[in-house]
């Protein structure tokens, strides 16, 4: 399979012909051998799948975290670290470099676990931010974000946004958004004869871009959350984030008195 110009949804850098890429073995996510090692598994949400390889590297034992070759007795992986007694990795907390029978320095051992750890850390919370930001419905909006990183793209498919576009944003809190939507909407559909086919418009790219947009929204908050300390931050992250019901209340009022000015004119 060539996954070359594809995105790695970890370190979201492109496939390169040379890199060494893995799959997962139950969403078959590919990933850079090295960043599949450095989050410690699969990074799509919720997945438990194992390491393979493109070629599934049959005829060899090898590691199931990582995909290193490993010969028989060897309890941990020479390039992981990882547990190789039961090739399953339930004793997670052995992660990190450790070479069998071979002596290394232990200050270089104990600093190369440490980076894995940290940086897989950093991944996990920014995943856990994301998740508390989105609020409901975050599994499928964190999936749909990892395949349009992954696919390189913006178009994904969102029902919500293409048939309620107009009170999707203000529930989501994509406020400018909302408010460019709604002038636009309101502009177009005043022109005689365009009203049906502007209604159209407004659906199918609302519903194409939907889920890009809020990816956008939801990514600007989190790297602004991320500059604040720890109390602030999640304070930002709950009053930014989640839905906002009063937002479309307000915007079904203002429609209304709108729509009744508009039948006075």
């Amino acid at each position: 399979m060539d996954f070359t110009g594809k995105i790695c949804p970890y370190c979201k850098g492109e496939f390169k012909e040379d890199d060494e890429i893995v799959l997962c073995s139950i969403c078959e996510m590919p990933h850079h051998k090295e960043c599949w090692v450095e989050n410690q598994g699969c990074t799509t949400f919720g997945c438990t799948g194992t390491i393979m390889g493109v070629d599934n590297y049959s005829g060899e034992a090898v590691c199931k975290r990582c995909g290193t070759a490993y010969i028989d007795g060897q309890r941990f992986c020479s390039y992981c670290g990882g547990n190789l007694l039961d090739n399953g990795f339930e004793d997670s907390s052995q992660f990190g470099y450790s070479y069998g029978n071979q002596q290394t320095s232990s200050n270089t051992t104990q600093q190369n676990s440490f980076n894995i750890n940290y940086g897989s850390q950093n991944k996990v919370d920014e995943k856990e931010d994301m998740r508390k930001f989105i609020g409901e419905k975050q599994i499928y909006y964190v999936t749909k974000f990892d395949n349009l990183d992954y696919f390189n793209k913006k178009l994904s498919w969102n029902w919500a946004s293409a048939f309620f576009g107009m009170y999707w944003y203000p529930y989501r809190k994509m406020y400018k958004i909302s408010i460019i939507y709604y002038i636009s909407s309101l502009i177009f559909g005043l022109i005689p004869g365009f009203s049906g086919i502007s209604r159209l418009t407004f659906f199918i790219l609302s519903g194409m871009f939907g889920n890009y947009l809020y990816k956008r929204h939801v990514e600007k908050h989190l790297e602004i959350a991320n500059a604040m300390d720890n109390y602030m931050k999640q304070d930002y992250l709950f009053k930014k984030g989640g839905t906002s019901t009063w937002a479309v209340l307000a915007t079904i009022v203002i429609t209304v008195i709108m729509l009744n000015v508009i039948a006075g004119l």
